[in-house]
């Protein structure tokens, strides 16, 4: 059951994903990783409240649980409370160091960089990222470097540093090749195709727009393919290319 519950969530089948995994916590209720896995598939299919009950429960059986911690840090994100977001984070950041968790350190840093940009605050992001990348530059986790620059070019663009924030994706888009993550690519490719369009760089902002739609098609993210389109859409509309638009 265990491998057929994981088989489904790799395959983004979530609703089959969590009915899977519901019925391995009713034989094993006080699973944590069950627990885990559960709070984070409905994270994804956006069912706060009852990722926030798994997350609850976990951290009623380990109230140090540094994942649980930040778990319930994420669904504080991902559900618009950023501020709400802090105080289980900053408890999670406190346990890395207690602990010398450097990786989940580097990751709680993250989080806590996006609650920060969410509330307008950038230089506390932006501090918070560059200790997240920094850590993880040591300890070898390309992917957590990737995710920094992704995350700190938001934060250059909106204080119009636009080319800083182009330079910070352009590393992160190089990383990421190199790892092989098709659909981190195609998410970071996206973001830095809406930055050269704003910038006015259009047959830039169409190629990149362009190979993000193939990486996204690849993934198999239907939602981010339809919005691939639309910014491809986008960009002929203000060639006035209407036909191709």
């Amino acid at each position: 059951r265990l491998i057929q519950a994981n088989h489904l969530r790799v395959m983004r089948q979530n609703d089959k994903a969590i009915e899977a995994y519901q019925a391995l916590a009713r034989n094993l209720p006080n699973d944590e990783d069950l627990k885990y896995v559960l709070s984070s598939l409905y994270i994804e299919t956006s069912d706060y409240e009852k990722a926030r009950a798994e997350t609850t429960s976990l951290l009623k059986e380990d109230p140090k649980s540094i994942r649980g911690l930040w778990q319930m840090g994420v669904i504080e994100i991902t559900s618009n409370n950023p501020q709400a977001a802090l105080d289980p984070l900053n408890q999670a950041l406190s346990l890395t160091i207690q602990t010398d968790n450097q990786e989940s350190k580097a990751l709680v840093l993250l989080a806590i960089g996006i609650s920060y940009r969410l509330l307008n605050k950038p230089e506390d992001a932006l501090r918070n990222y560059q200790e997240s990348i920094a850590i993880n530059e040591r300890i070898g986790q390309k992917r957590g470097v990737a995710a920094g620059l992704a995350e700190m070019a938001q934060v250059q663009a909106s204080s119009g540093n636009s080319d800083g924030a182009l330079a910070s994706y352009q590393k992160a888009l190089k990383l990421l090749r190199e790892i092989g993550m098709t659909k981190e690519v195609g998410d970071t490719l996206m973001d830095m195709g809406t930055l050269l369009y704003d910038r006015g760089q259009t047959d830039q902002a169409l190629a990149a727009f362009q190979e993000a739609l193939r990486t996204q098609r690849e993934s198999g993210d239907e939602n981010f393919e339809a919005l691939c389109l639309s910014n491809i859409a986008s960009v002929y509309g203000s060639r006035g290319d209407t036909g191709s638009a």
